[in-house]
């Protein structure tokens, strides 16, 4: 609906990204989902998630250059809207991030399990 009524290099610059993290992590699922023999060379998850973090990344600063030369004729309150919906994205993955690639033992010791829920040591 944006590239419909709000065509252009700024809308689809979003897009192309998206498209390009898109296509990796559904490579990566359809690998993931080819069984065993194939689950244990997939070590790229966690540069999956980085890949995602540095797209709302480049996105967010696309949109301020939209900002800073409004002679382009992109719709301000648009751009507005897809920037702070990157933020929103680029908070939930790196809270994701933190969490799932943290080590094992510093969850332990902290007494947390992976989910955030917290382990209750038996005596």
């Amino acid at each position: 609906i944006m590239i419909l009524t709000q065509g252009g290099g700024n809308t689809t610059f979003g897009g192309m990204w998206n498209s390009l993290v898109h296509c990796v992590m559904y490579s990566y699922y359809f690998l993931s989902a080819c069984g065993p023999r194939v689950q244990r060379h997939l070590w790229w998850k966690r540069y999956l998630t980085s890949m995602q973090l540095i797209q709302f990344v480049v996105v967010f600063v696309h949109g301020i250059v939209a900002l800073v030369h409004p002679t382009c004729g992109f719709s301000v309150g648009l751009n507005l809207i897809l920037m702070f919906n990157g933020c929103l994205y680029f908070v939930l993955f790196i809270r994701f991030y933190r969490q799932a690639y943290k080590s094992k033992k510093q969850n332990e010791a902290k007494g947390v399990e992976q989910n955030g829920n917290s382990i209750k040591k038996e005596n």
